[in-house]
């Protein structure tokens, strides 16, 4: 028998209370003035660079950029 959600007291709010915001690489190159090779970089070496481990992510076979992680790299 499957569990409705009412039962567990989840609201579709709760579950997408904090929704994961994605930027293309390509998009933020051409915003902020980076090339496609910073972005690979960045995804393989972050240590080396300095950089957050999650702010470059792979999907599908394509690179984005969390703004999220972003955001609080550069308000520190």
């Amino acid at each position: 028998m499957k569990p409705s959600l009412a039962a567990e007291g989840l609201h579709s709010t709760q579950v997408f209370e904090n929704p994961l915001e994605l930027m293309k690489a390509s998009e933020f190159c051409t915003r902020f003035g980076y090339s496609m090779k910073t972005i690979y970089e960045w995804n393989y070496r972050p240590k080396k660079h300095n950089i957050p481990d999650n702010l470059v992510v792979k999907f599908r076979g394509k690179l984005f950029i969390r703004t999220d992680v972003l955001k609080s790299l550069i308000l520190r």
